[in-house]
């Protein structure tokens, strides 16, 4: 009887066992799981609805923002490494600070991958920019939101917290707390020295050229109207901007005078960019359009004109000289901030006179006739065709204000030669319009400076007809742009040439040709 109370106890006791044994391993099988759509094997459930567990990756292959690095995964200002051999390289000195950049070298060559923030991985104003704005064709934001951010993109108050983009021409946005880029209008000003937003988004050269005339009627010795147009370097073609191309005073408003240049003297027009950067400057005369024989008449009678105009095409053509400069052209005018002028003309050397006054003072009387003042690296400069003067000079030192005395480029000419715009590049590359024949001599001189002395490398003049009389130069790592108005009397061309270096006679490239009754004559970098 014992017996069978202890075989039944224990055969209970193993009962029991076996059932908590049983429950126990259901639990651990997955038995209990808090999502009905994870039910099979012990794996199916676990993180299935946490993204944060680990970095997600987009549809282009890029780490979702919030669980990658936001910098910057590469540069969009490379031009390139210093050690080039190229027309600054072998002056022997490095290109400064001032240079102008071209804008090629700006924005990614196709979309940029989505590897967080807009912008992280370079500009968008690569070659098809979306319409939208966005960073590129690879983004996950929504295509109906233009300017959103990608899917993760940084989040956001204002623009002001999102990354940097990299490009002057694309701005970062905020977009329903969402980070995002869009293009600035085409023409806005980005760097100094004439850079301007294309319509692609990049920043890019380009220049502002005079043309005298209007087109209705042959160009004669009356005073005629005059237009600044600003063109891409690129292509030649017209910047869109609401005052492109700028008609200049034909009538007296407040204190702001008329100002007309002679249709046919081609040594009048020149135009130079401020030191500063802001400002471009020319000289004219206070006449009616149509006034005859305006670049004989006396000063008193109709004043000599300095005008100013801004990268937002405000004129300013309140200072005059009603003594000096008599009886013959008036034909340059340069600034250093444009608070005051230096002019160049045929009589009167350089004439000092400060924005807004009436008078000037000479500073230079020897040579008498000068053709086109500039200022570079903080020294004033002169041009000039008179006898013993056939060269770029330095006027005084510096930026003189009273009597001054000329000083010949080392190396240059004395004779000879016809030089009229000119241009300094990184210090000791000198560019010169000459209006010679092309077989005597005409195009565009380039000149480097050695040990203080200037050689004559080269005339660029390949393609052309006729020499030169407008320059201006910008640098891009190694290579040098050169742009020059030809020396035709009408409908003549600006052209192109790209110094490398290398070959010493490039051909121009024709960027635009004047309209019949008109003529380009100066021209310069853009203001900003």
């Amino acid at each position: 009887m014992q017996d069978r109370r202890r075989h039944l106890s224990i055969t209970v006791t193993l009962g029991l066992i076996g059932f908590l044994s049983g429950c126990a391993s259901s639990q651990e099988g997955g038995g209990f799981v808090s999502d009905a759509s994870s039910e099979g094997g012990s794996d199916a459930g676990e993180d299935a609805g946490d993204d944060g567990a680990m970095p997600k990756l987009d549809s282009g292959g890029g780490m979702d923002a919030t669980a990658g690095d936001a910098s910057d995964s590469g540069s969009s200002s490379d031009t390139g490494s210093s050690t080039e051999s190229g027309p600054l390289a072998d002056a022997g000195a490095d290109v400064d600070a001032g240079t102008h950049l071209d804008s090629g070298t700006h924005g990614d060559s196709g979309p940029a991958k989505d590897s967080g923030p807009p912008g992280d991985s370079g500009p968008s104003g690569d070659a098809s920019p979306p319409d939208d704005g966005s960073s590129g064709a690879d983004s996950e934001a929504d295509a109906g939101n233009g300017d959103a951010a990608p899917d993760g993109g940084a989040s956001c108050n204002t623009p002001g917290d999102c990354p940097p983009t990299g490009n002057a021409c694309v701005v970062a946005t905020c977009i329903n707390n969402q980070c995002g880029t869009t293009s600035q209008p085409e023409g806005t000003s980005c760097g100094a020295g004439g850079l301007v937003c294309d319509d692609t988004g990049k920043c890019t050269s380009s220049i502002v050229v005079v043309r005298v005339g209007d087109g209705a009627a042959a160009l004669s010795s009356v005073a005629t109207a005059v237009f600044l147009e600003q063109r891409y370097v690129s292509d030649g073609a017209l910047v869109p901007t609401s005052h492109n191309p700028l008609a200049l005073p034909t009538a007296v408003s407040g204190s702001n005078a008329r100002l007309t240049v002679s249709g046919s003297a081609t040594s009048e027009g020149a135009l130079a960019l401020s030191a500063d950067g802001h400002y471009v400057t020319l000289a004219g005369y206070d006449a009616d359009q149509g006034t005859a024989g305006v670049a004989s008449s006396t000063s008193v009678t109709i004043n000599r004109i300095a005008g100013r105009v801004d990268a937002s095409g405000n004129v300013d053509t309140s200072t005059r000289i009603d003594a000096l400069i008599s009886g013959n052209n008036v034909r340059s005018a340069a600034t250093s901030d444009g608070t005051s002028f230096w002019v160049g003309g045929a009589t009167s050397g350089v004439v000092y006179i400060a924005l807004g006054a009436t008078g000037g003072t000479s500073i230079l009387a020897s040579p008498g006739n000068v053709r086109v003042v500039d200022v570079f690296g903080g020294q004033l400069y002169g041009s000039s065709g008179s006898a013993n003067f056939t060269n770029v000079f330095a006027v005084g030192t510096g930026l003189p204000t009273t009597t001054a005395t000329e000083a010949a480029l080392a190396g240059m000419p004395t004779t000879g030669a016809s030089p009229y715009a000119f241009a300094i590049v990184a210090g000791n590359v000198l560019y010169v319009a000459d209006d010679r024949a092309v077989a005597s001599g005409g195009g565009v001189q380039k000149w480097t400076l050695s040990a203080g002395t200037w050689t004559l490398t080269t005339t660029f003049n390949g393609g052309l007809t006729a020499g030169a009389r407008g320059v201006t130069a910008f640098a891009t790592g190694s290579t040098v742009t050169v742009v020059a108005s030809v020396a035709a009397t009408s409908a003549n061309t600006l052209v192109a040439f790209v110094d490398d270096g290398v070959n010493l006679s490039p051909a121009a490239t024709v960027l635009a040709t004047a309209a019949t009754n008109t003529v380009f004559r100066g021209v310069a970098p853009a203001p900003q």
